[in-house]
């Protein structure tokens, strides 16, 4: 009998507010993913090409970084262009800048935990991700 596929689904967390990014930690470490946050646009791309995560959680306006560019860059690279991604910001042009570099969904600032939790069990459920957990079970 074949085992099933136990793994938690792996989400990076890029945000430049240690405040986000450990409020973010801790709520989706407690709805069961493996979360892995990146303060900074280098080591977001460092942790992306290292390990891919299921899914990538993005703000749009870090210090000094474009979201909506690290987006493009992302969504256009053979090797992370199926990677989801999700932007993340109070910006009111959320939608408009997702449209523009590709993203999959986007969760404004403030966030509702059970809103998070939503966007990303439906975006798993669409991925490879997704496909390998009904396949195994």
């Amino acid at each position: 009998m074949e085992k099933a596929n136990t793994r938690k689904p792996r989400i990076i967390i890029a945000d430049d507010e240690a405040d986000v990014l450990m409020l973010m930690e801790v709520i989706l470490s407690r709805e069961g993913f493996d979360v892995e946050v990146s303060p900074n646009a280098e080591n977001l791309m460092d942790k992306v090409t290292r390990q891919p995560p299921d899914i990538i959680l993005l703000d749009v306006r870090m210090q000094g970084v474009d979201g909506e560019a690290i987006c493009k860059q992302l969504k256009t690279d053979r090797k992370t262009k199926k990677i989801p991604i999700i932007l993340f910001s109070a910006n009111s042009d959320l939608e408009q800048i997702a449209s523009n570099c590709g993203a999959d969904d986007i969760l404004r600032k403030p966030f509702r935990a059970d809103v998070a939790r939503e966007k990303f069990n439906r975006i798993l459920a669409k991925s490879s991700f997704g496909l390998i957990r009904r396949f195994h079970s």
